[in-house]
């Protein structure tokens, strides 16, 4: 039945409480209603009349559908019904009215026979029943009790049989179909649920909640049940169990905190990637605002990465794909599919395709003084996950030549050994232990590898003279 919660859900808090100070105060003067049949289904039309600012009246009309839980429709004489979405304070201390009236009138107790649905003694055919002339033999007696709660996760296995047995028509076909729209480095998603047909989830927590509790909600005339996991259709499960428990943390109930947090929109950040993405893989991701349905496929997306030469340097151009980061993976959003690339592999680019998306749109420029580097260090990576197109460009022109190397070994003192280390190339020579930005064409991945192998033999460094030492005694031992 209707309840302040649903009335809470159809305005904003400050109108709710509002509307809630008017109905204390009883300015509603007025109030009539009567129960009547509209398009086969129960409704309630509420006639009232509330007082308003200074010595304004306003006549307020409510209908709604108490079996579903449902506000039909509402009026109000007031300005601010017709200036904001939503309740006006004079309806909801209208419908706040309704409510409390009505529980002075109605019995205590509310029973499954209340929804239009057979309580459990009138369900034939029920587990675990037999007949009062049926020939089982009597029970020997015994004084033990059982195990302390066992009761009590008995009694939900007993209610799970009696709600599906209950909601046979719906059972196993309930769907919940997310949409999505990129909101920068992350997802929005929002979700429609029903049958035949799609109603609006409008709060997460209220439906994380009635799964968790398997409890009975409503959502328009055409979609009530139990949230039961076997009351949604087996490829929309992986869905509802991600909901739940990335939503209750781990709890059983959440109560209001759930409802307050979770209105109708879920981020889909970093932290939820993996998990979202990996219970939509069987059922269609839509994207809002279009018919397109997006899908999961492992691998990485073909992208043509072109380089033209432009001046003394070139130009990198990248087309441009959506990406999501997860702790596992990384998706890359492309024509309807959602490619993804395990996250250590895909971390080599990462920082590449978010420089080009911040940065790059129209085009990456690099000057002839660090195409040397890119061509050695870069390229190669970049080749390893895009198809590659040169345009009058030729990675071989920036290749460092050939690198020699010398080094020099003095004793200026009594158990004292300095090294320096030089890179040549023809009249050109770098200190390879002095820590000066690389620059020109040089062959700097041998650069490091010697200079490594070299300082491995020594005990020091000496920051002035830019030289390795041993010191101390050590022992020397060059390889041959």
């Amino acid at each position: 039945m209707l309840n302040r919660t649903d009335v809470r859900r159809e305005c904003h808090k400050i109108t709710f409480s509002r509307g809630e100070e008017l109905q204390q105060k009883g300015a509603v003067r007025r109030l009539a209603w009567e129960k009547k049949k509209e398009d086969g289904f129960d409704v309630v039309q509420m006639d009232a009349t509330v007082s308003g600012s200074g010595e304004n009246l306003y006549e307020v009309k409510v209908k709604v559908d108490e079996d579903y839980r449902e506000i039909l429709e509402y009026e109000c004489e007031c300005p601010a019904f017709y200036s904001y979405s939503g309740l006006c304070k004079h309806c909801v201390a209208v419908l706040l009215d309704y409510l409390e009236k009505r529980e002075e009138t109605r019995k205590r107790g509310k029973t499954l026979a209340d929804y239009g649905i057979p309580t459990g003694s009138s369900v034939s055919g029920s587990r675990g029943t037999a007949s009062s002339s049926g020939s089982l033999p009597a029970a020997r007696p015994d004084s033990r009790s059982t195990s302390f709660g066992f009761d009590r996760l008995l009694e939900r296995y007993v209610q799970r049989d009696r709600v599906n047995l209950m909601q046979r028509q719906i059972l196993g076909s309930v769907r919940l179909e997310p949409s999505f729209s990129f909101y920068g480095e992350s997802l929005k998603v929002t979700f429609r649920i029903g049958n035949r047909r799609l109603y609006v989830l409008k709060n997460l927590g209220d439906f994380v909640n009635a799964v968790a509790g398997s409890e009975w909600a409503s959502y328009g005339k055409e979609l009530a049940f139990y949230h039961h996991p076997e009351a949604f259709a087996p490829q929309y499960r992986p869905l509802v169990n991600f909901l739940t428990f990335t939503l209750l943390k781990g709890s059983s109930y959440m109560g209001n905190y759930l409802s307050s947090v979770y209105k109708k929109e879920l981020v889909v950040s970093a932290e939820l990637a993996d998990g979202f993405l990996e219970s939509v893989r069987t059922i269609p991701l839509r994207e809002e605002g279009t018919e397109r349905e997006w899908r999961m496929e492992d691998g990485e997306p073909e992208r043509l990465l072109e380089i033209a030469s432009e001046g003394s340097g070139a130009l990198v151009r990248l087309k441009k794909l959506p990406m999501l980061t997860g702790r596992q993976g990384i998706y890359f959003f492309d024509a309807g599919r959602i490619f993804r690339v395990d996250r250590e592999r895909g971390e080599e680019i990462r920082e590449f395709l978010l420089y080009m998306e911040r940065y790059g749109k129209s085009g990456l420029y690099i000057a002839a003084s660090e195409l040397p580097a890119f061509v050695q260090d870069m390229l190669p990576v970049l080749s390893d996950h895009f198809q590659v197109k040169m345009k009058n460009f030729d990675p071989r022109r920036w290749l460092p030549p050939q690198a020699e190397f010398s080094l020099y070994l003095d004793a200026p003192q009594r158990d004292l050994i300095t090294c320096s280390l030089f890179s040549v190339y023809g009249e050109e020579r770098y200190n390879l232990f002095e820590d000066t930005t690389i620059s020109g064409q040089r062959d700097t991945w041998r650069e490091t590898e010697f200079s490594g192998q070299a300082a491995s033999f020594f005990t020091a460094f000496d920051p002035q003279r830019h030289q390795m030492v041993l010191s101390g005694g050590g022992n020397l031992r060059l390889p041959a």
